[in-house]
């Protein structure tokens, strides 16, 4: 197995692989790529019991055949290296002996028989759906929208590993629309995309893990989805983008129920502008306690003056921000939430989700779910945070 390309050109195929690659595994195989070439072209698989990648590149070959390479040593050599040199890769049939050549330098590294590898999900090897025929369990994004949905959402996924329902984005397909909805209970985020001319499937909902996500957030290219089985619940996911595959087993959990704490009411509400609240955010977090990372939000109707407030109680600091903002039955309203979370969710409003970035608070109690929207005609980015409890 022989070939040479252009280094750059192969540390960009490691770098679609590495994702798959787990940080720690009991089983030896996942810590390898799976290497192939065949002619011209060079496949590369990772994979876990979550995840496959597989991503191809063409190359000038020598000589065809497999060969199971230790991921992580691979990627920390190469991507050090020169990347506008040339990479000759070899390994002699019959043997697990690689050697990388690289200008000056010289690797040999030990690799593995390729029949050690696991097995993989078969919609890795299966055709590539027709984007101009999709079937009903079939989805096209273009690469802006999908990369959206992943972006607003992506944050406010739990990581409590005991609360697997929350682990993911919740897909909601409604035909017309798609709903991407994140939650760790103690925020939540929902962002909504229109279909284009083709449909989505029709009363689907999966929960995508969140390393899946995370690759969503970065995709260079329009995307395609496909879900395995008959069954009204799939299994497993496919993604195609470019010349990579994904392959995702879906979370097997129910969602919670989130519809039920969106308010529909509010008791008040303050607008403002998201520039002027995230600056006054920074400049008083230093002082923050960092126990509980509490900010009160102080509002005065007569003077249309927001306070954000954070203390340090037991150094006796406090920090002060005035911010000029609209107000509607909010006379001497006080709120107290978690600085890190509201910074978060308010920098995650960009100047496409807003009229003019402006974001409005909808309260109904200070001790009940806020509703946090963008000032905007469609509600396409809703967000909900629990208050911090005022002592």
């Amino acid at each position: 197995m022989k070939f040479t390309t252009q280094l750059s050109e192969f540390q960009k195929l490691l770098q679609k692989i590495m994702p798959a690659i787990p940080s720690r595994t009991t089983i030896d195989a996942y810590e390898n790529i799976l290497l192939t070439l065949s002619g011209n072209e060079l496949t590369a698989i990772g994979a876990d019991v979550e995840i496959s990648i597989k991503s191809t590149i063409n190359v000038d070959g020598a000589g065809d055949g497999s060969i199971l390479m230790p991921a992580k040593k691979i990627n920390e050599i190469v991507k050090v290296l020169d990347a506008a040199k040339e990479l000759n890769f070899s390994c002699e049939a019959g043997g697990y002996e690689i050697k990388l050549v690289v200008g000056k330098g010289k690797y040999t590294i030990k690799g593995r028989d390729p029949e050690d590898y696991v097995d993989l999900p078969s919609l890795l090897t299966a055709d590539k759906p027709d984007k101009d025929n999709l079937g009903e369990k079939e989805i096209f994004f273009p690469k802006d929208t999908i990369q959206r949905l992943a972006e607003k959402t992506h944050f406010a996924v739990s990581t409590d590993e005991y609360r697997l329902n929350m682990s993911g984005v919740l897909l909601q397909f409604h035909e017309s629309y798609v709903n991407a909805v994140a939650t760790d209970s103690f925020r939540l985020v929902r962002a909504t995309a229109f279909a284009g001319e083709k449909p989505y499937p029709k009363d689907v909902d999966i929960i995508v893990p969140v390393r899946v996500i995370e690759i969503l957030r970065k995709i260079d290219t329009d995307l395609l989805m496909s879900m395995d089985g008959e069954d009204a619940k799939p299994s497993y996911l496919r993604m195609d983008f470019g010349n990579t595959i994904i392959v995702t087993r879906l979370i097997d959990e129910n969602f919670p129920k989130y519809e039920a704490i969106i308010p529909h009411t509010s008791n008040a509400e303050v607008t403002f502008d998201t520039a002027s609240v995230l600056t006054a955010l920074k400049r008083v977090a230093p002082i923050s306690n960092e126990k509980n990372k509490k900010c009160k939000l102080e509002m005065n109707a007569e003077n249309g003056i927001m306070t954000v407030i954070t203390e340090n109680e037991d150094l006796g600091e406090v920090a002060k921000e005035e911010i000029s903002v609209e107000l509607m039955n909010a006379d001497n309203y006080l709120v107290s939430f978690n600085i890190g979370y509201l910074e978060q969710m308010i920098s995650n409003i960009t100047s496409n989700d807003t009229t003019n970035n402006l974001v409005t608070i909808h309260f109904v109690s200070p001790d009940k779910a806020a509703l946090i929207k963008p000032k905007s005609e469609q509600d396409l980015l809703i967000m909900i945070l629990m208050p911090i409890r005022l002592t």
